[in-house]
């Protein structure tokens, strides 16, 4: 190839820089995207923004429409970034705004669309139906039984031959109720505050061998339990929250032990029951810091607390995600670690929700790992009882009857798992514990009322 071909290839190269240059330049990105703009091909402007933004094409305009793209298309969470951004361009522009608080609110993002608006015109807000927030922001109730099998599952039967004494402490059916309220201290700090009332049915049997026969003492009793529950979420820079919490649990039930009589002239023992009432407490204190990036919502978690006699202390990850950009679809993957004593665990939780009509959302969740002595949502569930927990699937019914009322309905089955104490002189050490598997399902009604 000669020198003049390597001319004409090298003008052609400049000259197609040069073209290339002429299509991103500021007066054709704007042109391209208020055109695409007034005939709503949304893709179109949301392309060409993202091409300027690309070659460092940024100002008030492309942000603004291409939030309003965004928006049209229901992609909530970017649209409200996008808004964010012509904002810093232009902080008084009463479109942008209302449509940033809208697509907060759109989007999941309640508390951060109250920080954003807090310092906003009132007329401005009446005008374009922006609520101020409440002292109180509303209740919620929620009631409901928990069935279990463990009673009719794990009788004691007829005793082995080889045993003389065994005994057993099983948790039955149980009742449930909390009555909560959400308060609003100011723009940047919300609170929680929730009492919550749990009764269990337990039932503690000893058998044993009186003569040739096997008899059976059962006592039936309560564990009656009182909660209160206080967290405060504090909104810090720009989607960062931090979320101290703690929960304050009062148990009243019976202390039980084993009473051994040996009648005169006899070589038989009988057993008996003795039971004296007694309470204690448990504390649980957690600590939460979360971030907004896009449409994800990230978060690390601790807490301490001295359930069963012991102390746990409990390190978390989470990330709640929207795909989409709304509440049409959106997820939750939670991973947790447990050090009880010398008994580190690992829990994983998965939930999903769907909206499957304008009034109604539909949401799934499964907890792998053994429960006990743990806690989740920023300790607002705390599994106190004795026995494994080793798995937790549920089906969540969320109804929207108007923009202040909810009503849900809540399932959840659990596998659990108990134990069981068999004493003989033919076991190297006199005793063994045997696993007493059973589940229990449970139905939770729930009303919530915002003001």
């Amino acid at each position: 190839m000669g020198r003049a071909g390597l001319i004409i290839i090298l003008f052609l190269f400049v000259a197609g820089l040069a073209n290339a240059q002429l299509k991103i330049d500021f007066r054709r990105v704007d042109s391209s995207m208020y055109h695409a703009s007034i005939s709503e091909n949304w893709n179109e402007v949301i392309r060409v923004g993202k091409e300027a933004l690309h070659h460092d094409i940024d100002y008030f305009y492309l942000r603004m429409r291409m939030g309003l793209a965004y928006f049209n298309k229901q992609h909530y969470r970017n649209s409200a970034e996008q808004m964010e951004k012509a904002i810093e361009f232009n902080p008084e522009d009463p479109l942008t705004r209302e449509y940033l608080y809208y697509a907060l609110i759109y989007s999941g993002q309640n508390d951060e669309a109250a920080r954003a608006s807090s310092s906003w015109d009132q007329s401005f807000k009446k005008e374009k139906g922006i609520k101020n927030r409440k002292g109180v922001e509303g209740i919620y109730l929620e009631t409901g039984p928990e069935f279990s099998n463990n009673f009719d599952d794990n009788k004691m039967g007829k005793l082995p031959q080889q045993f003389r004494y065994r005994e057993q402490d099983l948790y039955g059916n149980s009742y449930y109720s909390q009555l909560g309220i959400n308060l609003n201290i100011n723009p940047h700090i919300t609170m929680s505050a929730a009492y919550s009332n749990l009764i269990i049915s337990r039932q503690v049997s000893v058998q044993y061998k009186w003569g040739e026969t096997d008899s059976v003492v059962s006592y039936d009793y309560n564990v009656r339990q009182n909660s209160f529950y206080l967290n405060g979420k504090i909104l810090l820079a720009k989607g960062w929250s931090l979320t101290p919490a703690i929960h304050y649990i009062h148990v009243k039930t019976e202390d039980i032990s084993i009473g051994l009589l040996v009648p005169i002239g006899s070589q038989d023992a009988k057993y008996d029951i003795l039971h004296l009432g007694y309470s204690f407490n448990n504390m649980v204190w957690s600590l939460a810091l979360n971030k907004q990036i896009a449409v994800f919502d990230l978060g690390i978690f601790a807490s301490y607390s001295n359930l069963n006699n012991m102390t746990q202390l409990q390190f978390g990850f989470s990330a709640t995600y929207y795909p989409f950009g709304n509440l049409n679809f959106y997820g939750n993957t939670t991973i947790k670690g447990l050090f009880e004593e010398h008994d580190p665990r690992l829990v994983s939780s998965q939930m999903l929700g769907v909206k499957v009509s304008n009034f109604l959302w539909i949401e799934g969740l499964g907890v792998f790992g053994n429960l006990r002595s743990t806690n989740e949502s920023n300790a607002f569930v705390v599994y106190n009882i004795t026995d494994d927990i080793n798995l937790k699937a549920g089906l969540n019914l969320i109804f929207v009857i108007s923009p202040s009322v909810q009503l849900s309905l809540r399932y959840q089955y659990l596998q659990k798992e108990g134990g069981r104490t068999e004493y003989s002189t033919d076991l190297p050490e006199g005793q063994r514990t045997i696993k007493l598997k059973y589940t229990n399902q449970n139905i939770i009604g729930g009303l919530k009322w915002t003001f």
